[in-house]
């Protein structure tokens, strides 16, 4: 079974230019999944993690409704950064992690509709140990986003988090790094890490998703991004693959450099543009993280079986 992991924090705001809100669009496109006989495809589960309306979703229950799995709807676990307001999605992926029951996950973002064969298609491909990752198009003018050919994703492309994974994996990299959940980038990290694990990543062309405009966010400051290829290489170094764990000197300077001097509109916090912020919010973060328990994926999992 699949564990399709939809993570969102867009309340009920349609998408922009579609009129439908992301709930409707969800369940469009799982009412539409075939294999490639035409045949509906329902071996998969849907949880869904929402900060802003975490209540059962009737239009996806029902458009779910002879799935196996059945629909699971949640709010992102506490962390640092929700008890700040901010969105963190890799706290919500986290949380998703925790209820998965598929041995292989796909990660699916709010504002991308994906293809009537691309869950068969994972389905497919994980059976072979290959594990998808969508070709993204917008679509406004159908226009692949970079270059995105099929195969084998080349070990330094930047893959982000619309791909599947086995829960086996994710476990033992201790899921995504919420310590990125204020500068973006945790998808990334999350992919680079499941590759240096060996974890096989392939594109398909029936693994493909159109990417509708939400008008929500601004995009990542290319700071952002600095940060996750130098924490990137401070794991490299020290071989440590897994998240959220105590910080090494290295990951603190790396971090560090996020937020400082320039105000990126990204995290929904004002960054002081001569870089005097006082205290600086990525120093609260890292105290705050220190101050709580690390968490623990295979923990957390194994309590949340306990709550069902």
């Amino acid at each position: 079974m699949l564990t399709v992991a939809y993570i969102t924090s867009r309340g009920l705001h349609p998408l922009t230019k579609l009129g439908l809100g992301q709930y409707e669009l969800l369940a469009q496109a799982l009412a539409a999944q075939t294999d490639d006989a035409g045949r509906p495809f329902t071996d998969y589960e849907v949880v869904i993690v929402d900060k802003d309306n975490p209540l059962p979703r009737p239009e996806v229950a029902l458009a779910c409704r002879d799935a196996v799995g059945g629909v699971t709807c949640l709010r992102p676990r506490a962390t640092p950064w929700t008890r700040m307001g901010a969105f963190a999605p890799n706290a919500a992926r986290n949380t998703a992690l925790c209820h998965a029951r598929g041995d292989v996950v796909v990660g699916l973002d709010d504002c991308f509709e994906p293809g009537p064969r691309y869950l068969w298609r994972t389905a497919q491909l994980a059976a072979a140990d290959v594990y998808a990752v969508a070709t993204l198009r917008s679509a406004d003018d159908g226009v692949a986003y970079g270059e995105q050919p099929p195969g084998p994703v080349a070990p330094a492309a930047l893959v982000g988090g619309l791909c599947a994974y086995p829960l086996a994996a994710a476990v033992a990299l201790n899921g995504w790094d919420e310590r990125f959940d204020g500068c973006s980038g945790g998808d990334v990290d999350f992919t680079w890490r499941l590759r240096l694990a060996g974890v096989r990543l392939a594109r398909h062309p029936d693994v493909a998703a159109t990417g509708h405009d939400h008008g929500g966010r601004a995009a990542a400051h290319p700071r952002c991004w600095r940060v996750v290829c130098a924490l990137g290489d401070a794991r490299r170094a020290a071989g440590a693959l897994r998240a959220c764990e105590p910080w090494t000197a290295a990951e603190r300077a790396a971090f560090a450099t996020c937020g400082q001097g320039e105000d990126c509109g990204y995290t929904g916090f004002p960054c002081d543009r001569e870089g005097a912020q006082e205290p600086s919010l990525t120093h609260e973060i890292m105290v705050g993280y220190e101050a709580q328990r690390w968490f623990d994926l295979a923990a957390a999992r194994a309590a949340a079986a306990e709550e069902r």
